[in-house]
């Protein structure tokens, strides 16, 4: 699903850091849509691991799962 292989903001921030990139910026930050949740086995079963049923997904859960574009340089080595 689209939600696989997903890690925090913040390790991601730090992973990209740790290949060698700086001048790291998130570019953009978007919400990832309740309908798309629904459709991905990813989220389905973490839904159901936290036992959330899909009629009480709310701005709390949407917004907590995000797409971000990021934007870094990697010096001349």
């Amino acid at each position: 699903g689209c939600l696989s292989g997903a890690m925090l903001k913040k390790a991601y921030l730090e992973a990209i850091r740790q290949a060698g990139f700086v001048n790291i910026q998130i570019v953009d930050e978007r919400s990832f849509p309740i309908d798309d949740m629904l459709n991905d086995s990813t989220a389905q079963a973490l839904l159901k691991e936290m036992k959330v049923p899909a009629d009480r997904l709310g701005h709390d859960i949407q917004e907590s799962i995000l797409s971000v574009n990021v934007s870094a340089r990697k010096p001349n080595v």
